[in-house]
């Protein structure tokens, strides 16, 4: 049984190490890319890529805690501190939803010239060839909005989790 138990811990430890590598490297691309093109729309992206590798950074060390035996302190362990990392994602990304619809709402009035070239597709023709400076903070709107739904639920069942609410 034990030698399962190990095995089952590498395979999380080697899913974690992936996820977080590669996601890594598409918010080192999108950083450089968004900063380059100055586009709030992959700067958006990057940072809810950036998030995804909190969030699986959280889930690792929350995974490896709830490992823990319980002792006479914490006798449940730490099973809960994966609800403890899903809450904290939860709040992150809603911090960051509300940078990107900050910055979002500022290039209204402020509008940047975006190089069409290397933004997300539709918004780099529509740039490129009509010249709507508008659709790159539309599209940090719609991407801070998507993530927005996501994570209000993610909040939410945490949230009601944390203080051990029946489960919906």
């Amino acid at each position: 049984m034990a030698h399962n138990h190990e095995h089952r811990v590498l395979n999380y430890n080697r899913a974690f190490a992936i996820g977080i590598s590669l996601n890594v490297g598409f918010v080192v691309v999108e950083v450089v890319f968004g900063i380059l093109s100055d586009s709030i729309a992959l700067l958006a992206d990057a940072g809810h890529n950036l998030s995804d590798v909190l969030g699986l950074l959280l889930a690792w060390g929350a995974t490896l805690l709830s490992m823990r035996t319980p002792t006479h302190r914490r006798t449940y362990g730490w099973k809960s501190s994966t609800l403890l990392a899903a809450l904290a994602n939860a709040i992150v990304l809603l911090v960051a939803v509300g940078g990107i619809a900050w910055e979002s709402i500022r290039r209204f009035s402020h509008p940047q010239l975006v190089e069409g070239h290397v933004v997300v597709v539709v918004a780099g023709i529509a740039i490129s060839f009509l010249g709507w400076l508008w659709i790159d903070p539309v599209v940090g709107l719609t991407i801070a909005a998507i993530i927005l739904i996501g994570t209000w639920r993610l909040f939410r069942e945490s949230f009601d989790l944390v203080l051990h609410a029946v489960p919906r």
